[in-house]
């Protein structure tokens, strides 16, 4: 792959370069390597690039933050993100259910506790009963899952 790249990006001469003969002298010589790589890279958009490097069959695979994944069109086909349900915010993106299977793809069937919600009953079957409980809470060793921390400052 490394041969391929070096001359992808014209620079064919790095084949036989010591320094860049084998992946560990590579991995030794990565800052000097990146250098070189980037400077082509610069030269070009992402598209660009990743056309050229698929053109030349080097594995390259563009780095997204959030808007191009949230708008890729594998993502959206593969149904990988969801709009989970939130008490404070209504619903926002995450990460579907992993694996996706075809027969029992899983599905979002709760939003996620707020802080301190299961406190009470699971507590409760470790024997903490109502008294040690009001305690607990007096103390603020435990919050009842009420209004989120945002709601509680305005």
């Amino acid at each position: 792959m490394a041969e391929r790249l070096f001359r992808s990006i014209g620079r064919a001469e790095l084949i036989d370069d010591p320094r860049y003969r084998t992946n560990a002298g590579r991995v030794q010589n990565a800052e000097a390597l990146d250098a070189i790589i980037g400077s082509f890279v610069a030269q070009r958009s992402q598209a660009e690039n990743v056309a050229f490097f698929e053109q030349a069959e080097v594995t390259i695979g563009p780095i997204y933050d959030i808007r191009p994944i949230l708008a890729d069109p594998h993502v959206l086909a593969r149904e990988l993100v969801a709009d989970y349900p939130d008490p404070d915010m209504g619903s926002f993106p995450m990460h579907h259910v992993v694996p996706r299977l075809s027969g029992t793809p899983g599905s979002i069937r709760t939003p996620a506790p707020r802080l301190g919600e299961h406190n009470r009953p699971l507590l409760a079957a470790l024997g903490v009963d109502a008294a040690a409980y009001a305690k607990l809470a007096a103390a603020g060793a435990v919050h009842e899952g009420g209004p989120s921390n945002k709601e509680e400052e305005e």
